[in-house]
């Protein structure tokens, strides 16, 4: 038959009733834990009775605290050397010792003898007789003031960075890669306006929160990056729940390991909003710019507003312009990404077409300048939503 597993506490057990009877000096002057040892050990030590009174101290829990051993042998409880929080959980921490016999990585704070606090994390096992009583506790503490120290620091320089990026308006956030764990500042959420209760961050969430428009372009700038391993960046618009538009500036960044497989991507999206406002009162509208295309060698300068049509060409690309065709060696999401914003699109796996140029729409494709190019059946209907078909 198979045995069942003893607890450990039942193993404790066992041991107490299987110790063996010291038969000379020698063997009390060997044990498994000499004194000697643990008075030079790293780590503090103490030995509690069934009443949480102290048996033995070690010299560091000793030098620690600030106490001499007649101090605390016989004299002291445990509940005498540690703070009002480390108190209500004591009773916790001692039920479960009961249970189980053993208490494992429990933070506590210790009150020295000069009124300091020491944090420690603590490790204990307690001693039961043949009818499962507690005879003793044995306990391992560890200095945990470096630790709890560096979790200060931390949390202060999130705090510190959570108010830089509210008065800066600059949310981040960073994706996992391998995990598919994604984390967003505070202040990204503030500015898609929602809040981690009704959105867990993820590239699709992120996606959900901009203009249609931008979430195409979002989605060939993620495919570039990871594919050219490159940083990015984009202006893009967030549509809020209440409606309101917030003009964001976002930059990204790829990180691989040493064989350039890609482990994770971070960024940051500044809101933008007000001083795009204030540009736009202060320059002309402008929504169109100027794009370099590589020709022969030679890059040549070409206006967005002169593309009227892009045309995959095997390896290549031809860009229809007014007057002229470049034909360039770049790919249709290469091309896709550098063109402005709403107003042009991808309606076809091989087409990209400027939507003020297009002079009438067939069931076939669109007319461009006597040119029929054809609408795949996958981008008509957003075709459809952003001509505004009446």
């Amino acid at each position: 038959m198979l045995q069942k597993k003893k607890t450990y506490k039942e193993k404790t057990v066992n041991r107490k009733r299987n110790l063996p009877v010291k038969k000379n000096s020698q063997e009390s002057e060997s044990s498994l834990y000499s004194k000697d040892l643990l008075d030079i050990a790293p780590y503090g030590y103490h030995s509690l009775d069934a009443n949480k009174i102290f048996i033995e101290v070690n010299q560091t829990e000793l030098n620690w605290l600030g106490y001499t051993r007649e101090e605390m042998i016989g004299k002291m409880k445990l509940s005498d050397v540690v703070d009002d929080g480390t108190k209500k959980e004591l009773k916790n921490n001692f039920q479960k010792l009961l249970l189980t016999g053993k208490i494992k990585n429990i933070e506590w704070n210790f009150i020295r003898k000069n009124g300091s606090i020491l944090p420690v994390l603590v490790n204990a096992v307690g001693i039961f007789d043949s009818k499962n009583k507690l005879i003793s506790t044995q306990t391992i503490l560890f200095d945990n003031t470096e630790r709890k120290k560096m979790e200060e620091e931390l949390t202060s320089k999130i705090l510190q960075l959570s108010e830089a990026q509210k008065l800066s308006r600059v949310g981040s956030w960073e994706a996992n890669l391998l995990t598919g764990v994604t984390v967003w500042s505070d202040e990204l959420f503030k500015i898609c306006g929602v809040t981690p209760e009704n959105v867990i961050p993820s590239f699709e969430s992120f996606l959900n929160c901009l203009h249609p428009d931008d979430s195409h372009k979002v989605s060939v700038l993620r495919d570039i990056a990871m594919e050219e391993q490159h940083p990015l960046n984009s202006i893009l618009r967030v549509i809020r729940p209440d409606g309101s538009v917030r003009i964001i500036d976002c930059k990204t960044n790829l990180y691989t390991d040493k064989k350039g497989n890609p482990l994770r991507m971070a960024g940051t999206c500044h809101d933008i909003t007000e001083a795009n406002s204030t540009d736009k009162k202060n320059t002309p509208n402008k929504t169109d710019y100027d794009i370099f295309v590589r020709v022969s060698g030679e890059l040549l300068k070409v206006n967005t507003q002169d593309i009227v049509y892009v045309e995959v060409l095997g390896d290549y690309l031809n860009i229809h312009t007014i007057l002229k065709k470049y034909t360039v060696h770049a790919t249709m999401k290469n091309i896709e990404a550098k063109l402005p914003l709403g107003i042009f699109m991808r309606i076809h796996q091989s087409f990209i077409v400027r939507l003020d140029k297009i002079s009438s729409i067939k069931e076939n494709g669109v007319s461009i300048n006597n040119k029929v190019i054809p609408v795949s059946r996958a981008n008509w209907k957003e075709l459809m939503e952003r001509v505004k078909v009446v």
